[in-house]
């Protein structure tokens, strides 16, 4: 493990390394890291808000050395202290080793919230197992009783990433490691979900083809949505032109009856699928499989309802040229904000079109 960049660096770093928030918006996350004066604290997001997901819990139980070793440069070196909040219900089955690394840092719901003025460093908070947003500012009212209101936590002194998020942090500023692969659950109503570790751009089809046990044919009018069953919005095109971006963390297969049955009425573009039954998942937490597709389409843009706020990156190949993983592919817009993207396998450029980059192996 390197050393840090300077803290003036930092956000270049993540820039040039292409990170992007691995849930929710997918905003390019360097901007929250341009203006670290104002800044004290990070706190690490890893609440799984949504019943059937558990894959930040599995990545960081997988690499809790790498975390505490990264996240305690950070406390030491960037922010007064670095704050992990989890359920107390995950603690057994992912949090033994990651405790034992911090030792008497460990707090309890009855401890919360924490005046984090006098528990400085890298520190590691159960909330109770009912705490069910994910919001930032509920779970900074929850663990450091920080009030953001309609306020970003920005402007509170803080910075709230979620756990695959501070990974791709960690990667990118003490090994410079470009964001090329993605954690991401494909799951049902009536299905187990399964877990996929995928480059950037990975069609949808292959995740189906991955997972065996899904078989379209058994839907009448298959739906594709984006998200967890608690708020998910239908993905507009079609399976054949959908892959994972950078911000892809959910995505569930649905018949049409049961998405209009479950298709709120004052958000009509929401999903809450959560009223219909219980999303528990339904074996061991197995560990993700590894994909390797032979072609993946690289999003110019992680989201594109980002359009306007977010500029599409630019490309920097045309057809025919070879590239390598995490060569770059597209640089950001001379203008606004916009990402760096690279290249997620190692191959040939068959096609640059108007939202992305296909590489073919």
């Amino acid at each position: 493990m390197t050393e840090l960049p300077a803290r003036a660096d930092l956000a270049e770093r993540i820039w040039k390394c292409g990170v992007a928030g691995a849930g929710g918006a997918g905003f390019p996350t360097y901007v929250k890291w341009q203006n670290l004066d104002e800044i004290e604290n990070l706190m690490v997001n890893l609440q799984e808000g949504e019943p059937p997901f558990y894959g930040d819990c599995w990545l960081i139980s997988s690499q809790a050395e790498f975390y505490q070793k990264g996240l305690s440069k950070l406390a030491t070196e960037v922010f007064d202290s670095v704050v992990v909040a989890t359920k107390e219900k995950y603690r057994k089955k992912w949090f033994e080793e990651l405790e034992k690394l911090l030792a008497e840092n460990v707090y309890f719901p009855a401890d919360l919230p924490l005046d984090v003025e006098d528990r400085q460093g890298l520190i590691l908070a159960y909330t109770r197992d009912r705490y069910e947003i994910s919001q930032e500012s509920s779970l900074l009212w929850t663990v450091a009783g920080e009030r953001v209101g309609g306020d970003l936590p920005t402007n509170h002194g803080w910075i709230v990433q979620n756990a695959e998020t501070t990974y791709n942090i960690l990667l990118a500023l003490l090994e410079g490691r470009p964001v090329t692969r993605k954690h991401v659950l494909l799951y049902g109503p009536e299905l187990p979900g399964r877990y996929f570790v995928v480059p950037i751009g990975t069609p949808v089809f292959d995740l189906l083809d991955a997972a065996e046990d899904m078989d379209l044919n058994n839907l009448e009018e298959p739906v594709l949505l984006d998200g967890g069953p608690g708020w998910c919005c239908e993905v507009e095109r079609s399976f054949s032109d959908s892959v994972v971006s950078k911000r892809t963390n959910g995505l569930m297969i649905a018949g049409r009856d049961f998405v209009e049955e479950y298709r709120e009425k004052r958000e009509p573009e929401r999903i809450n699928a959560l009223a219909a039954g219980d999303w528990s998942p339904t074996e061991d937490f197995p560990e993700p499989k590894w994909l390797e597709p032979d072609e993946v389409r690289v999003p110019l843009i992680s989201n594109p309802l980002l359009a306007g706020g977010v500029s599409p990156s630019q490309p920097v190949v045309e057809p025919g040229n070879r590239v390598k993983r995490g060569d770059v592919v597209a640089e950001p817009a001379p203008e606004g904000i916009s990402n760096y993207q690279h290249a997620s396998i190692s191959g040939g450029v068959t096609a640059v079109a108007e939202n992305f980059i296909t590489i073919e192996k």
